[in-house]
């Protein structure tokens, strides 16, 4: 076949793949503003970004448990001295009695699970009413739906945190106020009931409880009863941001994480397989033998068109001098005329200023304001006492206080910068 016949094919085939491509993306696009709570899609009240949020935390130390996996197995890697932390965030969370079972004996032999849901396993959702399922020891702590209209919105507070954070439903399909659905936990004394080591409420807003922890063997369970309240729409503002960040500074780093992926659905035909496998488009091109081979032959015709055209049909580009990068030599300069003017104070302001930066970019505290609850936070975070770093910051007001500052003053609070960025947690 000649250069133009392969070349007449190939834009034959462009044409039709042009065309396909046009009625796909000439179909509207909606958004969806149902509470679907899936990890899988980019919607406002999905939890796509709280997912990707939860791992570049523990980037090499996570883990994700995908449906085609067997959570049994995987959990029974871990035992008393090899630690792990289990995460699920998710509308619905549905297990069957033998991974109820396992993740329960997980948390007895030490380990940590954090579950967001709209509600936990029990046994008319199992394959086993009362053996080894989640019936027997959570069913008092079950999740209660409240219909209630918040004009102002709703207050979340968390336990040794002052702040309030404040969370306001929208849909731009309703024109009065939506009417709410939220989800409360019971206050439950553990002495009243059995299997329940210590029952504690560490979060809450004006509807009731919405999240405890409940010790149970040697490790402990952390339940969420408002996984909206980690959905894109409220994480993209700072409010959301900082709620999931608080509350998870409650759940302990307890080595790696594994986190379940959100692919729970019950299946009435078969209770033992309530794990579905996610969809993908091209399972239905590789089963189809006609798609398959269309597939094949477009990708053939695309190499060679390469081929043909791999020789260059223009003059060769002359080469630049490479941009000399000057912003070490800059930032030399600058350094040195702050020296030579003497003014230590300036030195003081700005090297404060990249601290605070540098606290800001790398663990997401806001030190706008510095309060003693700020100041435990970024203890906290980068592993450094409480007093070191209260100590940089009444060091810095008193220098700011002079009305001027030594050379020794200056390198004394530069000694103390480097301590923290060689010391604090990576």
């Amino acid at each position: 076949m000649s250069n133009k016949g392969i070349i007449a094919i190939i834009i034959g085939s462009l044409i039709v793949v042009a065309g396909l491509l046009y009625l796909y993306f000439a179909i509207p696009k909606y958004s969806r503003w149902d509470e679907n709570l899936q990890t899988n899609i980019k919607e406002p009240y999905s939890l796509e970004f709280a997912e990707k949020l939860i791992e570049s935390s523990y980037k090499e130390d996570f883990k994700r448990i995908l449906p085609a996996d067997s959570l049994v197995k995987e959990l029974e890697e871990y035992n008393y001295d090899n630690k792990a932390t289990y995460v699920f965030l998710g509308g619905n969370y549905y297990l069957t009695s033998k991974e109820c079972k396992s993740l329960i004996d997980f948390v007895k032999r030490g380990n940590v699970a954090f579950i967001s849901s709209r509600g936990w396993p029990n046994g008319m959702n199992l394959d086993s009413l009362t053996e080894n399922s989640f019936a027997q020891l959570f069913d008092p702590i079950k999740p209660e739906r409240m219909a209630m209209d918040l004009p102002n919105g709703l207050n979340a507070k968390l336990d040794g945190f002052i702040k309030k954070y404040v969370f306001k439903k929208y849909s731009p399909y309703q024109k009065d106020s939506m009417e709410e659905y939220w989800y409360i936990l019971p206050t439950l004394i553990a002495s009243d009931y059995e299997g329940i080591d210590k029952y504690e409420i560490i979060g809450k807003h004006e509807l009731g409880n919405n999240f405890v922890k409940v010790d149970y063997g040697s490790g402990s369970f952390y339940l969420h009863s408002n996984p909206i309240l980690f959905s894109n729409y409220f994480l993209v503002k700072e409010n959301g941001y900082n709620y999931l960040n608080d509350v998870l500074s409650f759940v302990p780093n307890n080595g790696p994480l594994l986190y379940d992926d959100n692919s729970r659905y019950f299946k009435y035909e078969d209770v033992n397989l309530n794990r579905k496998k996610n969809f993908y488009p091209l399972e239905i091109i590789m089963k189809n033998k006609a798609l398959y081979a269309f597939v094949l032959v477009l990708i053939g015709l695309f190499i060679i068109y390469v081929l043909f055209n791999a020789k260059r049909k223009q003059r060769t580009i002359p080469l630049l001098p490479d941009n000399n990068n000057t912003s070490i030599e800059f930032s030399k300069t600058i350094g040195a005329l702050y020296l030579q003017s003497g003014n230590n104070k300036k030195l003081v302001e700005k090297k404060m200023k990249m601290f605070k930066f540098f606290i800001l970019n790398k663990y997401g505290i806001s030190t706008a304001v510095i309060t003693e609850q700020n100041i435990k936070i970024i203890a906290q975070r980068t592993g450094l006492t409480y007093g070191f770093i209260h100590g940089i910051y009444r060091e810095y007001d008193l220098l700011m206080n002079n009305s001027s500052v030594s050379a020794e003053e200056l390198m004394n609070l530069h000694n103390s910068f480097e301590i923290f960025y060689n010391n604090t947690k990576r």
